[in-house]
């Protein structure tokens, strides 16, 4: 999602993600297989199975979801490091201002160009050169990316600006606070990836015991083909199916 442009920089709403147009393909052409290959297990039936394809745009948009929590989380580490070379900066005798350039040196040496954090921290220095100040400038870093160590280090700040505290003392702080929260939730993403490995095994054992039975015991199925009362049934295994999915996945899924 971008909202505004100026400068050469494209300002980011990272509460949202835009696909390019072949992720938008790729992922939609993999929505409509699953959705067809699903909808032909349950209800045997080519009608319904492309009277399906609609529901494909769920998949999309799930996966939509996941690429911006990913660039989030992305985001969070690299404006670790970003902090990091700022707080040098200012340990050398830098005014905040030049911390920033100073920073932005630093980055580009970690980053390529075309990394989030650089592009945001070249961003505040030409904002900076534009008489904005830094504490706006941060807000609204923090109001794009809703990351609740930006939002808390953008508050922070302008306090400290305000009132004229020990600057550096207290980025020191804030830092400390992120690294720790950063490490906690790499240690839960760590613990929970071998769960979410194990839902999706169990998300695909239902279908792979229809696939089978069909395949080998087709006679076993055949009453639940071909008539209403079958095709209900079937309605009520599949939306209870496809809500156990759901569950399980919000169950593994920590917000971090």
């Amino acid at each position: 999602g971008q909202v505004r442009e100026g400068r050469n920089f494209i300002a980011i709403d990272y509460e949202s993600y835009t696909f390019s147009k072949e992720e938008f393909v790729e992922h939609l052409c993999v929505g409509i297989l699953m959705v067809l290959f699903i909808s032909y297990l349950f209800y045997e039936s080519i009608l319904i199975s492309i009277l399906s394809i609609p529901f494909s745009i769920l998949y999309v948009e799930k996966q939509r979801q996941k690429k911006m929590e990913e660039r989030k989380w992305e985001l969070n580490l690299q404006f670790r490091e970003g902090m990091t070379a700022l707080l040098g900066a200012l340990h050398a005798g830098y005014s905040i201002e030049n911390s920033f350039l100073a920073a932005v040196k630093d980055l580009r040496v970690l980053y390529s160009k075309e990394e989030m954090i650089v592009k945001e921290f070249e961003a505040i220095t030409k904002g900076i050169s534009m008489n904005q100040n830094v504490e706006s400038l941060l807000t609204d870093l923090a109001g794009r990316s809703r990351i609740e160590d930006i939002e808390m280090f953008a508050e922070v700040f302008s306090v400290c600006k305000r009132t004229g505290g020990d600057l550096i003392g207290i980025i020191s702080a804030t830092l400390e606070n992120i690294e720790d929260k950063i490490e906690v939730k790499r240690h839960i993403r760590t613990l929970t990836a071998a769960k979410e490995m194990e839902t999706k095994i169990m998300e695909v054992v239902p279908i792979g015991i229809i696939a089978y039975l069909k395949l080998f015991s087709g006679g076993l199925l055949e009453p639940l083909f071909g008539n209403l009362s079958g095709r209900l049934i079937m309605t009520i295994l599949l939306v209870v199916y496809l809500a156990a999915c759901e569950l399980s996945g919000r169950i593994v899924t920590i917000e971090l």
